[in-house]
């Protein structure tokens, strides 16, 4: 069983490492956590039901970690070689793809037909109509 906690806590660490290494480095993530501050503030003052809420808070969470995968597939293709590849090319922009898939619809909310609807489009705009 120690082994286990042992197992872990190592794992906390390298994430937590991972983690500080992408915020360091990548200025879009910095974007994202105060992008995901200010929605999560908005999830609980604004009138949703715990199923959007938690769709608007979960959507933020995983830009966030496709934002960390991206930065780990940009690491390791650079490590590569810095020569120009069609490869390289396309796995770039495959990680950078996953993130702006992230950003796609989180949750819709209709009040009723004469009232406005308020759609999250993506954790960095909310436009209400």
């Amino acid at each position: 069983m120690w082994q286990q906690i042992k197992r872990i806590q190592q794992r906390a660490i390298w994430s937590w490492a991972g983690f500080y290494h992408v915020y360091k480095t990548e200025g879009s993530l910095s974007q994202w956590l105060v992008a995901n501050a200010v929605f999560a503030v908005l999830a609980f003052i604004l009138p949703l039901s715990a199923g959007e809420r938690g769709m608007l808070l979960m959507g933020g969470i995983m830009v966030l970690t496709a934002e960390c995968v991206n930065t780990a597939i940009e690491r390791v293709v650079d490590d590569i070689g810095i020569e120009k590849r069609d490869l390289a090319m396309q796995a770039k922009d495959c990680g950078s793809a996953a993130v702006a898939m992230n950003l796609g619809p989180r949750s819709h909310r209709y009040i009723d037909a004469t009232e406005p609807v308020i759609m999250f489009a993506c954790p960095m705009s909310v436009s209400v109509w």
